[in-house]
């Protein structure tokens, strides 16, 4: 048990690492959005790491190693896509666009909600790097927010079966 319990703590600290030594990864945003963007990937990371119960430690140092690059890719867009420098030139920021949307797509497992993507489009229309962080964000913790709702309706037809069961006696 000690043992599954130093490895996770290796690989996270080697995921952490990474994460805060990669410059490029905070580009133009301020202190509170790099903070909130590496925060985010950093708890992806975590999570990934503490999955990797019962595997050994070759498949877990793969498994953390390709999450990695997927969440490094994605946070590497976000702050592209919110630089001013990057906005103005359509095919650039269709680039991006398309770029985060696949590896998001990738770390989901699924396809990113075509609704998203376009508010995502009108965002990068105002040029308002705040707004495009946020939408961007968003997109991020939707996969959290869809589960939070799946669970939230099977604890509700959870507690109708209940009710039911209740009315019955």
């Amino acid at each position: 048990m000690h043992e599954l319990i130093d490895r996770t703590a290796r690989l996270q600290k080697m995921a952490n690492e990474r994460i805060m030594t990669d410059s490029r990864l905070r580009g133009s945003l301020n202190d509170g959005q790099a903070s909130q963007l590496l925060n985010w990937g950093l708890a992806q990371l975590n999570r990934v790491a503490l999955q990797t119960e019962g595997l050994d430690d070759e498949a877990a140092e793969t498994m953390v190693d390709t999450q990695l690059s997927v969440v490094t890719r994605l946070l590497r867009y976000v702050s592209k896509l919110t630089d001013p420098a990057n906005l103005g030139s359509e095919e650039e920021e269709a680039w991006l666009m398309e770029s985060f949307r696949a590896s998001l797509a990738e770390w989901q497992a699924q396809p990113v909600n075509p609704i998203l993507t376009q508010q995502l489009a009108g965002c990068l229309r105002t040029g308002d790097s705040h707004i495009i962080f946020q939408q961007m964000m968003d997109m991020l913790s939707a996969e959290g927010r869809a589960t939070d709702i799946l669970n939230t309706n099977r604890l509700a037809v959870d507690i109708g079966a209940v009710a039911m069961e209740q009315e019955e006696e």
